[in-house]
């Protein structure tokens, strides 16, 4: 949803309509959501950051978890990068499903049941007695997660001119948790029974989701918008006719905007499939090197934070200069 329906018709003179390509260095936000700082760090912190902060805590921790599972099934643990091709299959199924959640239940709703549900499914993923049944758990741990990643990215949506700071924040605390992970991994492991058992962990943090989530105060009037059933906000449409449909379907029928968005969607697949290599192959590599866990998790941490330096900089340059 790259272009606003104002920007599509207008109410005044008809300005020029930009294509989605264009360097446009205006906040692309519904005018409800305004167009000032927006909500406090505050809020931020409790809807955002903190939640986003448990459950890539619990992410890092499964990349280290995972091969030392398979590992101690007798299993090559090689066959983590299926595990992580089951995750990607999930999500990509689940796109449709989580859309159809958020129009009903708006973006808080996504993100409390994404979280409510992150935790459940750690107790299955703890407890399984095998690699399949622990493939299945992990394919439901992927439509978890792509519900509450889409309630996530509706507030990012609406977060106006902060939008790069508080995006580049939500990354950094996602490369110091997952720094911060590996360690807690070979530090618990063998406490808690076995590597498995670390899935226990993913439940408490799924809890502390919930709870920070059900916390926080009403969302601003600025960003109300990104927190209420978007059917809502469709005033009197009827049959879901409403004028952001209208205007997104005539995004879509210009052919340059098609062109752009199927170039932007592209790229994404391209980078997410890199990353979700590297985040295989870096432990899967260590372990196959034959490398005791806390060796592993050390040069993990590492990569990780040197990570978690960059992205408050560039946050700050993208609010400056527009995206």
């Amino acid at each position: 949803k790259v272009l606003h329906v104002s920007q599509v018709f207008p109410s005044g003179p008809a300005p020029k309509t930009p294509r989605v390509g264009a360097m446009d260095s205006r906040p692309l936000v519904p005018p409800e959501a305004g167009q000032g700082d927006g909500p406090s760090s505050v809020w931020y912190a409790a809807t955002v950051f903190f939640p986003a902060f448990c459950m890539f805590t619990a992410f890092g921790a499964s990349l280290l978890t995972m091969p030392l599972t398979v590992q101690g099934w007798g299993l090559d643990v090689g066959n983590v990068a299926y595990l992580t091709t089951v995750k990607e299959v999930s999500e990509l199924v689940a796109n449709f499903p989580a859309s159809t959640i958020l129009v009903h239940v708006g973006a808080r709703g996504s993100m409390l049941l994404g979280s409510a549900l992150y935790a459940a499914i750690g107790v299955p993923l703890a407890l399984a007695p095998d690699y399949a049944s622990f493939a299945l758990f992990f394919l439901f741990q992927g439509v978890v997660v792509k519900v509450y990643n889409r309630g996530q990215g509706a507030i990012l949506k609406d977060a106006g001119g902060k939008r790069g700071r508080v995006s580049s924040t939500l990354v950094t605390c996602k490369y110091v948790a997952m720094a911060a992970a590996p360690h807690l991994t070979a530090r618990m492991a063998e406490p808690l029974g076995g590597a498995q058992h670390m899935y226990f962990v993913q439940v408490g943090l799924g809890i502390l989701m919930v709870g920070s989530l059900l916390a926080t105060p009403r969302p601003p009037d600025q960003i109300a918008a990104a927190t209420t059933p978007p059917l809502a906000k469709v005033g009197g449409a009827k049959g879901g006719e409403g004028a952001a449909a209208v205007g997104y379907g005539a995004v879509l029928r210009d052919p340059d905007s098609r062109r752009d968005l199927a170039a932007a969607a592209s790229m994404c697949s391209l980078v997410s499939m890199l990353r979700g290599a590297y985040n295989v192959l870096l432990p899967v590599s260590l372990l196959a090197l034959g490398l005791p866990p806390s060796a592993a998790s050390l040069s993990m941490s590492m990569t990780y934070g040197v990570a978690a330096v960059f992205p408050l900089l560039v946050g700050r340059w993208l609010d400056a200069a527009g995206r």
